[in-house]
């Protein structure tokens, strides 16, 4: 099915190598090591391919839960919450 960046099997096509890359990765964690120099350039280049096609908007990685929100839904209502956790009273 063609799309904006091309049909689906082009893009797994595409994508393939960085998923052989990331379940070598997957294994050397399970045997305790760190992923190699090689291994975080080659995902980076990916990221990179990734933003410049348009499919993917940012590579922050993740937040501490301090700076979370949380929705609150209530029929048609949404109410945002700061942080993860409700406010603790004493």
């Amino acid at each position: 099915m063609p799309g904006r960046h091309g049909s689906l099997g082009r893009l797994k096509q595409e994508t393939d190598g960085a998923c052989d890359g990331a379940r070598e990765g997957d294994r050397r964690q399970r045997k305790g090591h760190s992923p190699t120099t090689e291994m975080f350039e080659a995902m980076g280049r990916f990221n990179d391919e990734l933003r410049n096609a348009g499919i993917m908007l940012a590579a922050d990685g993740l937040k501490p839960s301090s700076q979370g929100k949380r929705i609150a839904f209530d029929g048609p209502g949404r109410t945002v919450i700061d942080g993860p956790f409700a406010e603790t009273r004493k």
